[in-house]
């Protein structure tokens, strides 16, 4: 049985990808030469948001949300 200290994966949680991640976060705040701190959670968020649907066609995917849930 492996401790839970010798894990470094679990499903699609990798410590590579936190790392790469945290990464992208430095470097994207350092850009802005920091942050307030009430709006530190939404440039963090709006990186985890850019980091996990970089992949996709960003305007089909928000103009869908839009259209779901409009303003």
């Amino acid at each position: 049985m492996k401790r839970s200290g010798d894990v470094f994966a679990n499903g699609r949680a990798h410590v590579n990808g936190v790392e790469n991640f945290c990464g992208i976060a430095k470097s994207r705040l350092t850009k802005l030469r920091g942050v307030r701190k009430e709006k530190f959670y939404l440039h963090l968020k709006e990186t985890e948001w850019s980091f996990n649907h970089g992949h996709e066609n960003i305007y089909k995917l928000l103009l869908n949300k839009l259209r779901k849930s409009p303003l």
